[in-house]
């Protein structure tokens, strides 16, 4: 069942013009805090009503040299009275010197599992829904030239578990039952873009792993590795960005299903529902045309191809590539440090469809 999403962000309009902010004139930069309602509805959730907010600030207003940090927070209920929260930020310190990113939530997950591979025959085999409790955390050291390194920690509590659908042939998957994850490791950055949230230029590079261990407490033991890569180019004066993105992923030990390397979902493969497909390994590639119209929209054209396999040698073959595309609009909340509101429409080579919002561009 593919989902659909509604949200009212008619308040965002008249709020982002008169931004909550300091109006000194001798400050290089002006904070902004942007609140606004939000409705959304799907099948599977019902309809759930909250409020959300954006805070973009820097920690010294007179540094023009130092990246803008934000923070982000969504408060919610359904009709049933259950409560959704998430709030997600990064931080730079004085002279970029220190990167923080971090994620806290209290979320209801709705996992459509379709099976593990890159089978033709990807039907809906079970509707795993479950209460989950997420706490991330990465902190890093600027090594000078935009390099970082640093270390990322992460706890995961899912329970409450509900299946639904058919019954699973010989041993069930890890991930159907209550679980509890803890993971550490590291990573490295290499971010020359001019901005995280709305890059237009430069590139962005990171090497990451964490490793999840009954040492630490976790249910489950693996690693998981990524690395990606992103690259902006500015094709004209005005707003004319093309961009592209290749991202690996590499699952290695016994992880719950909703550890798998996936493809779809708000970031890349849009058009796929999350975790429509997913293994141990997958190698995927989007590129994302972004242009403005007039006033604060603005307008992309995307489109991704991903390959997951078992054994990472099979990623090399390209076979059954999953091949998505789309189109969406922008609406930018600030016009001294461009954000973007995103609602995208991504179509997948099966014909089935996906809608998208999001703070900030996908990747």
């Amino acid at each position: 069942m593919i989902k659909y999403y509604l949200i009212l962000l008619f308040v965002a309009l008249f709020f982002s013009e008169h931004a909550i902010g300091q109006s000194d004139s001798t400050y290089c930069y002006r904070n902004n805090f942007i609140p606004t309602p939000t409705f959304t509805h799907s099948p599977e959730n019902g309809s759930i009503l909250g409020v959300a907010g954006v805070y973009q600030f820097k920690v010294d207003k007179t540094d023009e040299q130092l990246r803008s940090s934000y923070a982000h927070l969504w408060l919610a209920f359904n009709l049933d009275g259950e409560f959704y929260g998430d709030m997600r930020y990064n931080i730079y310190t004085r002279n970029n010197k220190f990167y923080l990113e971090g994620a806290i939530s209290r979320d209801y997950i709705y996992d459509y599992f379709y099976g593990i591979g890159n089978s033709g025959n990807n039907t809906l085999q079970n509707n795993i829904n479950f209460k989950s409790t997420y706490i991330f955390q990465k902190a890093l050291y600027n090594l000078g030239n935009n390099n970082y390194l640093g270390l990322q920690a992460t706890y995961e509590k899912n329970d409450e578990f509900t299946v639904t659908g058919e019954p699973i042939e010989g041993t069930t998957p890890n991930g159907f039952t209550p679980y509890q994850l803890v993971g550490f490791g590291g990573l490295y950055v290499n971010d020359e873009r001019d901005s995280r949230v709305t890059p237009t230029k430069k590139h962005y590079f990171e090497s990451s792993i964490m490793s999840y261990s009954n040492k630490y407490g976790s249910d489950y033991n693996f690693m998981s590795v990524v690395v990606d890569y992103r690259r902006y180019i500015p094709l004209a004066a005005d707003y004319n960005i093309l961009a592209f993105q290749v991202k690996t992923n590499f699952t290695i030990g016994d992880p719950p299903i909703q550890k798998l390397a996936m493809v779809g979902g708000r970031q890349i493969g849009r058009g796929y529902i999350s975790g429509q497909y997913r293994d141990n390994h997958a190698l995927q590639v989007q590129t994302e045309y972004r242009t403005d119209l007039f006033w604060r929209l603005g307008t992309v054209v995307f489109a991704s191809g991903s390959v997951i396999a078992n054994d990472v040698n099979d990623l090399s073959t390209y076979s059954n590539v999953l091949v998505a595309g789309g189109a969406g609009l922008r609406f930018n909340l600030n016009k001294k440090d461009k954000s973007n509101i995103r609602l995208d429409l991504g179509v997948n080579n099966r014909g089935e469809t996906g809608v998208y919002i999001g703070f900030g561009e996908a990747f």
